[in-house]
């Protein structure tokens, strides 16, 4: 089951979209047909409020980098909900983070700060001796 692109705030205040994709099951017929009227939209709405609820207790490195745990929480979150209606989730996966586009130019002028602080070239400088055998050998 999709659940689709929410709008969240992280918990380091940015903005970003975020979609995911449940897998479940039901395992009692009868509760998911007696407990809840719509076994499917009500799973549907509890996916959506956790994904919500997750992403905001989480910051943007976090999310980025820690997707497992991430997918974890969520589906442990959803299965305790939807157990009373015979329904398990078996798995819970972040589909795609869209950050703002204000952030991912951020993000890239950051990344490209990071690189003009490395060292160009991890060679050593030639001294004048090698400079002068070089430019004989390219004019023979």
């Amino acid at each position: 089951m999709p659940i689709q692109s929410q709008g969240n705030i992280t918990r380091d205040n940015v903005s970003v979209d975020v979609s995911a994709v449940a897998y479940f099951r039901v395992v009692d017929a009868v509760n998911s047909v007696i407990a809840i009227e719509n076994v499917n939209a009500a799973t549907n709405q509890v996916a959506q409020t956790t994904l919500r609820e997750v992403v905001g207790q989480h910051t943007l490195d976090e999310i980025l980098a820690e997707t497992d745990r991430i997918n974890l929480d969520i589906r442990q979150i959803l299965d305790g909900s939807t157990l009373d209606w015979g329904v398990e989730v078996t798995l819970v996966e972040l589909k795609d983070v869209q950050l703002p586009d204000t952030m991912k130019r951020a993000m890239a002028r950051q990344a490209e700060a990071e690189r003009e602080k490395r060292p160009r070239s991890s060679t050593p400088k030639a001294s004048p001796s090698q400079r002068r055998r070089w430019a004989m050998r390219r004019t023979r």
